[in-house]
């Protein structure tokens, strides 16, 4: 697979777009993990912001793998010589005949994980997962972890060992594609700015999507009165049936009779 944005030096063996590392290689990925192959066999894949060192031994039967930092995940076949996995803590020997499927990550509190995941029973039910045995640096303490097991050293300790790990020890999942339909969570909580797509109206320009029927009314005693609030007019004065005409007030009769009244009382005024 493409290399991406890893940086790969030693010894690198370039057939078309892949490359196999041999004894004396250095990858270090930067913001996604790259998958590499090896020249004995199997592949190595180096998470995201990790770096992994290849060397061989003497007599080129055993490779070790140091992490300084980061993740990785080991996925060869081991023959009768052992691979080792060195972190700054702890020497993992992974021994075989087997197939490994051995994932590592050590954070800046030097808490390893690792896992020694089962082989693929339906490719070959007869593989078998290695034996991981986890020393010491600086101790003298021991810990094997078992096929099928995940665990976590705390400290670089084996005697402070996790072993119902839940979170995975190689590369973390590719995260899915957000649903473009869906609201997104940081704006609802106010974290990140509205996008255009989120602050657009719902119903078109031009489209009436709501409308208020407030009742006209008018008092010929109280011409001057202001008409009641939309909300009160509405709970005072319910809508009448319209199924017979003779029940409808006559506004307009109503208001010539007060403006009779009105020029009546401004001719007697001068009388």
């Amino acid at each position: 697979m493409p290399i991406a944005d890893a940086k790969v030096s030693g010894a690198v063996e370039v057939q078309g777009q892949r490359m196999r590392l041999s004894s004396g290689a250095s990858v270090a990925a930067g913001a996604t993990a790259v998958a590499l192959d090896l020249a004995s066999g199997g592949t190595l894949k180096v998470c995201a912001n990790s770096a992994v060192h290849l060397a061989a031994s003497e007599n080129a039967g055993e490779m070790t793998y140091s992490l300084d930092h980061g993740a990785m995940e080991l996925h060869a076949k081991i023959g009768a010589a052992s691979d080792v996995v060195v972190t700054p803590d702890l020497r993992l020997l992974v021994s075989g005949p087997a197939v490994a499927n051995v994932s590592v990550r050590v954070n800046q509190q030097g808490d390893t994980c690792v896992d020694n995941a089962m082989p693929n029973a339906q490719t070959n039910p007869l593989d078998q997962a290695p034996y991981v045995t986890a020393t010491e640096q600086l101790g003298e303490g021991v810990y094997r972890v078992q096929a099928g097991q995940r665990v976590t050293m705390e400290h670089g300790s084996v005697a402070q060992v996790v072993d119902n790990e839940k979170e995975p020890c190689g590369c973390p999942p590719v995260p899915r594609q957000a649903d473009p339909q869906a609201f997104p969570l940081a704006q609802s909580e106010g974290l990140a700015p509205a996008t255009a797509a989120a602050t657009a109206p719902i119903v078109p320009a031009g489209t009436v999507h709501a409308q208020v029927t407030v009742p006209f009314m008018f008092d010929a005693n109280h011409p001057q009165q202001p008409p009641p609030p939309a909300s009160e007019a509405t709970a005072e004065a319910p809508a009448k049936p319209t199924a017979h005409a003779a029940e409808q007030p006559n506004l307009g009769g109503d208001l010539v009779t007060a403006v009779r009244r009105l020029w009546r009382r401004l001719f007697n005024r001068r009388s």
